[in-house]
């Protein structure tokens, strides 16, 4: 394994920990911690402190429908 992928399923990991231990978010868990890892590898080669991770429900006003693209086959 990789250096990038050892960071990616640590950062997943923590995400998951995060999350009360969801199991049904892994995919969701892992794409957030590539972007993240691939963000701050971005901004240490430009010299850029990299931004927080964004909390995706607060995107969302509550009460809103967030259509996932792996179950909401309409």
């Amino acid at each position: 394994m990789d250096d990038r992928q050892a960071r990616i399923r640590r950062r997943a990991y923590e995400i998951w920990e995060q999350e009360s231990w969801r199991g049904d978010m892994a995919l969701d868990h892992w794409l957030r911690a590539e972007r993240e890892i691939d963000e701050a590898d971005a901004a240490a080669m430009s010299g850029n402190k990299p931004s927080e991770p964004a909390d995706e429900a607060d995107k969302v006003a509550p009460g809103t429908h967030v259509p996932n693209p792996y179950l909401d086959r309409r």
